[in-house]
């Protein structure tokens, strides 16, 4: 059958909670106002920047509105092994090995206490395009730290052009 009949089943382990379509270029794309103590994916079909760089998110912290400025610890693996370690950042740059002017990734952020930030993608570019896994979580042990929001940016600072577009998702807990 066409399952019409189904009731009382979940629509998916997704759930929408907003798109991001840049219709006029921007220097942010914010994603704020994420419960604690949940598991997010962003879709970032394409990324596109007015030069070279590499990505750059900050985050917020424990429902605060100003950036958060401890330290995060992480790393980036991008083409055949390679590794940039990133240790007391208060940034996180997406490390492909060099840089692009178009990116699309997927991320998935925790917003447990202790959570994380790991993305996985490609820069696009026309001679050489570069995958890169980048992960990310809080400095040190034992504290209550949560992720509660992001801002991307870019490393340089460019600007953000249309027809950049990202969708973020909260993974459905039952």
């Amino acid at each position: 059958g066409d399952g019409s009949n189904l009731t009382n089943v979940g629509g998916g382990s997704l759930e929408f909670v907003s798109n991001t379509s840049l219709s006029a270029n921007a220097t942010y794309i914010y994603f704020t106002n994420l419960d604690s103590d949940s598991l997010y994916k962003i879709i970032c079909r394409q990324i596109r920047y007015n030069g070279n760089v590499k990505p750059r998110l900050q985050v917020y912290a424990n429902g605060s509105s100003s950036i958060y400025t401890g330290n995060l610890d992480g790393a980036s693996y991008y083409g055949s092994g390679s590794k940039q370690s990133q240790t007391h950042q208060q940034t996180i740059d997406f490390d492909s090995g060099s840089t692009g002017s178009y990116w699309n990734f997927e991320m998935d952020v925790s917003t447990y206490q202790q959570g994380y930030i790991k993305a996985n993608g490609m820069m696009m570019a026309d001679s050489n395009n570069t995958r890169f896994t980048t992960l990310f979580h809080f400095r040190g042990t034992g504290h209550t730290n949560y992720f509660s929001g992001l801002r991307f940016h870019s490393q340089p600072h460019e600007t953000i052009l249309t027809p950049t577009e990202m969708t973020l998702y909260k993974v459905k807990q039952s």
